[in-house]
């Protein structure tokens, strides 16, 4: 548990922006303590939100034709 002390966010999104993009679970983490958390999400019209947050993450190419493309050159 001190590693995750010393983090301030897992999900990459997170990470990558140093904000709360996409809410976060740290430690034990139940199943009422999920269901609460999605609760609240749905609830406050929160889902919205976190997917305009997240469509800065699209991808532009077809992650299948990005690999492809690295693999073979074209």
């Amino acid at each position: 548990m001190a590693y995750a002390e010393r983090i301030r966010f897992a999900a990459l999104p997170n990470i990558y922006e140093n904000e709360e993009l996409l809410p976060e679970l740290f430690g034990v983490v139940e199943t009422g303590e999920i269901t609460r958390k999605l609760a609240g999400l749905l609830a406050g019209g929160e889902l919205e939100a976190v997917k305009k947050r997240l469509s800065r993450f699209r991808h532009r190419l077809n992650p299948v034709d990005a690999i492809v493309g690295e693999v073979w050159g074209s």
